[in-house]
């Protein structure tokens, strides 16, 4: 009986390797006596274990018993021995390896992964067939798609014709094999849920260097909201400077306007109804009580700032508001339909202003069904805004109208039926109010404005 204890090369201490090996290269089978500190631990004999030249351990061997001497099959065998032990411990350091490796591998890719989950824009990644092979949190929310629908579909079936056309038309390749970048600024989109968005669109190829036909990274950011909020900055500073403008102006044409006016109807009682001039100056008095009209819009719009705010409850507005043009509604066979929710907590305003917005809103309505319709309100909370909707069933607002609506003087109306200051005055009293003002319309199809409004805890 032998005692055989097998030892890993990065098992042996500075002392035993390889300074105690070095000497005994003496023995057909690499067989040597051990050095002072591997004799000291009892051994006789070592058998260097060894792959590739590489040594990956030794064999210890106890002593002998007295008399006893190693045969050659003795020999033989522990060579044998030492081959399978050498290319077992050398397999098991593999292994070690790299399963350290996967650990490690794993470990980045569920770091890379929660990075990605983690940020608030939409990512995912496409093969080069323009196949979605993953994508994040973020795309899921945008689009209003589970994952599971998203993986497998086509870019196509996902982005509208016209963005698919844009990035082609920018990388100049019908196919998804992308050389360079391609970004596409403020483009809008829908989902498939209807919501109308602006996003910011980049198509980024992955390196090839990493992984075989990569593919590429889509990334689209949601600034709808930023890009409302940029409008409504350049939107107020318009209204501020035109504002300014206006109260100049309204002051120096006011005084001319009533002294025509004063003079007109003066004449007006002097001259007897058979005259023929009575009409002419009949003409000029309501042209003169029509420019007052606009003069005083003037005024109005140029006053937006200084009024007293309280707590409000905003559905009491709405309803008194209704009740005002109640007698209007019906006579133009328009149906009223209210949706309020009466949880709301107040918001802080000034009544009188509120109840200006609501009545230049429902009055435009009424005029964009001129043969009846429906006039829908609805009321709720949106985070910590309360919101106001109203909808009409009328012909809508053009495009190309819809960044003008809110500049002073831009009508619509044929000449007489309005100043174009109605929807100027709405969006200051809501700026005033800290709030927002926005509309979603199409030719045709009817038209929804949504006021938000600060709650009266902010």
């Amino acid at each position: 009986q032998l005692e055989c204890i097998l030892y890993r090369a990065q098992d042996l201490t500075t002392d035993e390797d390889p300074g105690d090996l070095a000497e005994l290269k003496n023995g057909p089978y690499s067989l040597h006596k051990p050095g002072p500190a591997l004799a000291r631990a009892g051994l006789s004999y070592v058998l260097e274990l060894k792959v590739h030249a590489k040594q990956v351990g030794i064999i210890g061997l106890g002593r002998l018993p007295d008399g006893w001497h190693f045969s050659t099959e003795d020999l033989q065998l522990l060579s044998a021995l030492a081959g399978y032990a050498a290319i077992a411990l050398d397999n098991a350091s593999l292994y070690r390896s790299v399963e350290s490796k996967a650990l490690e591998m794993a470990r980045l890719k569920a770091y890379a992964d929660n990075i990605i989950e983690s940020i608030n824009v939409a990512v995912a990644v496409l093969d080069q067939d323009g196949c979605i092979t993953s994508c994040n949190r973020a795309f899921e929310e945008l689009y209003d798609i589970s994952r599971a629908q998203v993986i497998g579909t086509r870019v196509e079936d996902i982005l509208p014709a016209s963005v698919i056309a844009a990035i082609r038309g920018i990388a100049g390749k019908k196919d998804w094999d992308i050389q360079s970048p391609v970004d596409i600024f403020k483009q809008h989109l829908q989902t498939r849920a209807a919501r109308k968005l602006i996003v910011n669109l980049s198509v980024i190829p992955l390196r090839p260097a990493i992984m075989p036909n990569p593919g590429s990274l889509m990334v689209l950011e949601d600034i709808t909201e930023r890009v409302q909020l940029e409008d409504q900055l350049l939107q107020a500073e318009k209204l501020s400077a035109i504002g300014l403008l206006a109260a100049g102006i309204a002051h120096e044409v006011n005084t001319p306007i009533t002294g025509i006016s004063s003079y007109t109807q003066m004449l007006l009682k002097e001259t007897p109804d058979s005259d023929k001039r009575k009409p002419i100056l009949q003409k000029i008095e309501k042209q003169t009580f029509r420019a007052a009209e606009i003069v005083n819009g003037l005024l109005n719009f140029s006053r937006l700032t200084g009024s007293e705010f309280t707590e409000l409850d905003i559905n009491h507005v709405i309803k008194e508001s209704l009740s005002l043009l109640s007698h209007q509604f019906e006579s133009n066979h328009i149906k009223v339909e209210s949706q309020l929710d009466f949880s709301l907590p107040p918001v802080y305003g000034n009544m009188g202003k509120l109840q200006q917005v609501f009545v230049n809103l429902f009055l435009n309505a009424r005029d964009a069904m001129p043969s009846g319709g429906e006039l829908i309100v609805q009321t709720g909370m949106e985070e910590s805004m309360v919101i106001i909707d109203i909808s009409d069933t009328g012909v809508g607002i053009p495009q190309e109208n819809l960044k003008k609506i809110f500049d002073p003087f831009f009508t619509t109306k044929r000449p007489g039926k309005g100043t174009g200051l109605g929807l100027a005055v709405t969006y200051g009293i809501i700026q005033e109010h800290g709030g927002g003002i926005f509309v979603d319309s199409n030719s045709g199809k009817g038209t929804r404005f949504r006021l938000k409004l600060p709650t009266r805890l902010q």
